[in-house]
C-alpha cells in the first residue's frame, strides 16, 4: 500500500439550496471553490433519493430510486482529479420515518430538503483516476 501524507488547506461550510440535485450541488460548490483534492461531508434531509451499488460482475453501477422524505445520516467522500477535472466521489446512508437505513453510492436524482456540507481542500498533489482493468472502476493511481 502507499500512504501519502496531507494536511488541511482550508475547509468550507456550506448550506446548500434546496431543491437541487444533491450530488450536483456538492460538484458545484468544488467547482466554485477551485477544490482539486478533498474529503467532504454532509447531512440533512431529501425529497428523494437516489443511490446505487457497484455489480462487480456485470461491471457497472446499479440505481435504486425511492421517493419520500428520507432524513440524511450521515454523506461522504471524497474529491480527486479524473479525465483533468475534479471529480466528486460520495457515499451516503438515508433513514425513512420508521428508522430503517439504506444507501450506497450516492447517484443523481438525490433532492435537497436541507443539506450542510463540511468541505475540507488537502493540500498537496492531487491523486488522480484512472482505469483499472481488474475492478472496470476509476481508481487513484
Amino acid at each position: 500500500m502507499n500512504y501519502v501524507p496531507y494536511s488541511i488547506k482550508q475547509s468550507f461550510m456550506v448550506r446548500l439550496p434546496q431543491g437541487e440535485d444533491l450530488l450536483a450541488a456538492v460538484a458545484a460548490v468544488v467547482k466554485e471553490t477551485g477544490v482539486r483534492l478533498g474529503v467532504f461531508s454532509v447531512i440533512g434531509a431529501v425529497s428523494a433519493a437516489a443511490f446505487g451499488y457497484y455489480d462487480q460482475k456485470r461491471r457497472q453501477y446499479q440505481t435504486i430510486i425511492r421517493k419520500g422524505e428520507f432524513e440524511i445520516v450521515t454523506g461522504s467522500g471524497n474529491v480527486t482529479l479524473k479525465d483533468g477535472s475534479p471529480f466528486v466521489h460520495a457515499h451516503i446512508l438515508f433513514a425513512d420515518e420508521e428508522g430503517n437505513s439504506f444507501g450506497g453510492h450516492l447517484m443523481s436524482d438525490t433532492f435537497i430538503f436541507a443539506a450542510e456540507l463540511c468541505l475540507q481542500e488537502l493540500e498537496g498533489e492531487p491523486l488522480v483516476r484512472q482505469h483499472d482493468d481488474t475492478t472496470g472502476l476509476f481508481l487513484w493511481k
